[in-house]
């Protein structure tokens, strides 16, 4: 199952393609219910700060439930190192038929609450304006522009300290996403 960047079908076939393996996944758009969007405590090596998931009762998510064989399954474990496969059940597809069960990546790092669906200068905004000591270390506003907050995502993919320092921050306020197996 899927949400975030792994919706996109260009995004899972990149890394796919980058573990050797050149063929397609099917996706069905599903509703999670319980569930809601978060950000992963954690900055990326690409400079952005990930999508993650944590139990919200009374929620529903739009995800995208992937059906991989077990080789691609494999490949995709491979490329989520800060996320741990998850049991979750409940699942409705969107034409109203059931799934019994799917794995979800879960964060390994805790999760930082959003107010809703952001994009990623969204979510940098929102994160530069509830986590302390961030602004200082970062060197940019809640309130900044568009091009100073991409500026700073290029700055943290291309120095690995920053980005060590920035999830050290996001980690001391990170929540647990309450995901275990249900």
């Amino acid at each position: 199952m899927a949400f975030g960047s792994n919706t996109d079908p260009a995004v899972v076939r990149d890394k796919l393609s980058r573990g050797g393996i050149h063929s397609e996944i099917p996706m069905t758009p599903a509703v999670l219910p319980d569930v809601a969007l978060a950000a992963s405590a954690h900055v990326s090596v690409g400079g952005y700060i990930p999508a993650a998931v944590q139990h919200r009762a009374g929620s529903r998510l739009r995800v995208v439930v992937s059906w991989p064989d077990p080789e691609q399954l494999a490949c995709l474990d491979a490329s989520e190192p800060n996320y741990r496969p998850v049991v979750v059940r409940d699942l409705e597809l969107l034409d109203g038929r059931r799934v019994g069960a799917a794995l979800l990546y879960a964060t390994r790092r805790g999760v930082v609450e959003l107010p809703g669906p952001l994009s990623q200068t969204g979510v940098w905004r929102h994160v530069l304006a509830v986590v302390p000591g961030l602004v200082q270390i970062c060197g940019v506003q809640a309130d900044a522009g568009e091009p100073a907050l991409r500026e700073l995502m290029l700055l943290a993919a291309c120095t690995s300290r920053l980005r060590e320092r920035i999830t050290g921050r996001l980690q001391a306020v990170a929540v647990p996403a309450g995901l275990a197996q249900r």
